[in-house]
């Protein structure tokens, strides 16, 4: 009986064989579903690749970031569960290197000395626009680490419209994070929950525009949306932003030594003329 002839392809380190008279097309398909499943690097649209392209894009986060010591998980079932009882409304939570939660809410586990995103939404994470946007966010939380963003984020925390600390004070603002923000039954004066007015202009979502435009440009004063607008910058280039390079004094310039001096002969000059014209009777 005649033996059939096989195709012997190369796929990396692996020789695969393949019926002889099988088309080009399916040989190609099957190579491309052996590498996908023999490949160390996840899908275009897994967690842990928008993080790495974010990480990539970004040189600003780089400063605090990086794939080695920051990294994403998705929440089990059970983590889910803790999460609706312990960070009820998060669809994603951000855990810096030093914060170990609580006995009833720890850390994810087996992140030890890394930052941790953590999603805790079945639909976030299959909602590819959707997580990039809400992982280019949280990220900001621990860019505090950072001396320069730091400068700014406290710049703008010193900023606030009177109405838009009005409306703070009355837990009336367009964010829910600050609105319901509590700490031992008092305001929450400064912390992570003001990052929603920073994250919410930089990532552009929607409340932060909107109240800007439904408070008449009170949600955001003037010198916060020019900080804001540094910050942005800055996390995308990683350079800050070059001072502005004031104009040429107008003023009239000093008189040098050499100008002091001619204008002490004038005077000298006119002198002497002033008494020629007294030895001459011509001035009273």
């Amino acid at each position: 009986m005649a033996t059939k002839k096989q195709k012997i392809v190369k796929v990396g380190n692996d020789l695969i064989a393949f019926p002889g008279d099988l088309e080009d097309a399916h040989v190609a398909k099957a190579i491309q579903t052996h590498k996908a499943k023999n490949s160390n690097t996840p899908p275009a649209s897994s967690p842990e690749s928008i993080l790495n392209s974010i990480l990539a894009a970004h040189k600003g986060f780089a400063s605090v970031y990086s794939p080695t010591n920051t990294g994403i998980v998705i929440a089990d079932p059970a983590r889910r569960t803790l999460a609706r009882k312990f960070n009820a409304g998060s669809g994603l939570e951000f855990w810096p290197a030093s914060e170990t939660g609580t006995t009833q809410f720890p850390r994810p586990a087996n992140m030890q000395g890394k930052s941790v995103l953590e999603i805790y939404s079945p639909e976030l994470s299959k909602n590819t626009a959707q997580l990039r946007t809400a992982i280019y966010g949280d990220l900001m939380h621990g860019m505090v680490g950072n001396p320069h963003w730091k400068s700014l984020r406290d710049q703008f925390m010193s900023n606030f419209t009177p109405q838009e600390l009005q409306r703070i004070k009355e837990h009336r603002t367009w964010w829910d994070d600050v609105n319901a923000a509590k700490i031992n039954g008092s305001n929450v004066a400064f912390g992570p929950i003001y990052d929603a007015y920073i994250r919410g202009w930089i990532a552009d979502e929607g409340n932060s525009r909107q109240g800007q435009v439904e408070s008449k440009n009170t949600m955001y004063s003037p010198k916060q949306v020019e900080i804001l607008e540094e910050m942005k910058q800055y996390l995308e280039t990683g350079k800050k932003k070059a001072p502005i390079a004031k104009n040429p004094s107008t003023s009239i310039p000093k008189a040098t030594s050499s100008s002091s001096t001619s204008i002490d002969r004038v005077k000298q000059k006119a002198s002497e003329l002033q008494n020629k014209f007294r030895q001459a009777g011509l001035t009273q």
